[in-house]
């Protein structure tokens, strides 16, 4: 039997309970950089799936207007307006004229085609309200990546910038531009014709004005010039003052150079930078009120055009508009908040990420339905 004395000997010998000071310090200072090696690798994994949904957005959008054309024999309009510019009331454009094809039937049964989505309510009672359409929020024309796009805007130009928008971060390619020749601008009133009469999207009554070989610039959605059956404008006089206008959709067999080798959609989103803030035209607010807007059919807020500019790739207009010195080029250009690129999809329906380094004569020659351009593959 051990003696009170033994005991205690052996109780002072036993080791304290708990951690000391020093052994804490050094397993959070432990935790810490696991902490910091970790969260690199969760960012990018993150940002990795959030391009992985954007490239599965952007690849349903071609396919969805691939079955609108099965249905209506032509691609949907790019925009579609029965006068000119700057305030003339916005009708149809290829976003809304697709959400039967996207699974969003339930948003296009409020669209009323007989009235122009900038209208600000219900005008004719029918219970049809393009005000409930341009504010609604379709996942399937959203980038995750990008910021901001759960907000409604109010557009800084155009008949709507009076009312509210839904933002969006894809674009359809109106064609190309460039210095020699900006003869196709995403507003119809600068843009080369097609022949042929019919009915556009949405009870539109489209006219012959005559040829203009312009096909050259045009890419798959060119904005309309339409006549508005509910007024009876004529489209002979309409013809007169804009002899220019491209009076019909696409249809795919004039897209010659091949539909693998012509661009339908790509993505826009831009910013702009603390850095560059105030060496440009326009303010933080005009940028962000220059945003796509997927129902604004309205100059180039749902549509843009491939330039050879490298510059117009920048996913910041003020950082554009100082590279090229060309601040309408830059409203219609592209880019997206992923490290070094974008994705575009095909008029065959696939997609791919474009780098920012892509040679931009091939992507300019991209871009035509008709150029004749000998391009490589993307």
């Amino acid at each position: 039997m051990l003696s009170p004395r033994t005991t205690e000997r052996a109780r002072r010998r036993e080791p304290p309970a708990g951690f000391t000071l020093v052994e804490l310090l050094v397993v959070i200072a432990i935790i810490g950089l696991l902490v910091a090696l970790l969260l690199p690798a969760v960012q990018a994994a993150r940002a990795a799936a959030r391009r992985a949904a954007c490239l599965n957005n952007i690849s349903q959008i071609p396919k969805a207007v691939l079955n609108y054309e099965s249905a209506n024999g032509e691609l949907p309009p790019g925009g579609s307006s029965p006068g000119g510019c700057c305030q003339t009331p916005t009708y149809a454009n290829w976003a809304i004229a697709i959400l039967p094809f996207i699974e969003e039937q339930n948003v296009y049964d409020n669209f009323d085609p007989d009235e122009p989505v900038t209208a600000p309510r219900d005008l004719d009672n029918d219970g049809l309200d393009n005000s409930l359409v341009r504010v609604a929020q379709i996942a399937s024309y959203k980038c995750p990546s990008d910021l901001g796009t759960d907000e409604l805007v109010r557009p800084i130009t155009g008949p709507g910038q009076n009312v509210d928008w839904a933002r969006g971060s894809y674009r359809a390619v109106a064609g190309a531009w460039n210095d020699s020749d900006q003869s196709v601008t995403c507003d119809w009133t600068s843009s080369p014709p097609f022949t042929g009469g019919g009915v556009a999207p949405g009870g539109w009554q489209t006219q012959p004005f005559g040829e203009y070989d312009g096909r050259q610039l045009m890419g798959p959605f060119p904005s309309l010039l339409a006549v508005d059956l509910a007024t009876g404008r004529q489209g002979s006089a309409v013809a007169q003052l804009e002899p220019r206008s491209i009076t019909e959709p696409v249809r795919l067999r004039r897209i010659t150079d091949g539909l693998s080798k012509t661009l339908m959609i790509g993505e826009r989103h831009s910013v702009l930078s603390s850095a560059t803030s105030g060496l440009c035209e326009g303010t933080l607010t005009d940028t962000l009120r220059r945003q796509t807007l997927w129902a604004y059919g309205y100059t180039s807020y749902s549509m843009s055009q491939v330039q050879p500019l490298s510059g117009t790739l920048l996913p910041d207009t003020c950082r554009c508009e100082i590279t090229t010195g060309d601040p309408e080029a830059c409203k219609r250009g592209w880019g997206s908040v992923h490290p070094d690129g974008m994705h575009f999809a095909l008029s065959d329906g696939s997609a791919r990420f474009v780098t920012d380094d892509i040679d931009m004569s091939l992507l300019t020659s991209l871009a035509t339905i008709a150029g004749e351009e000998p391009t490589g593959a993307l």
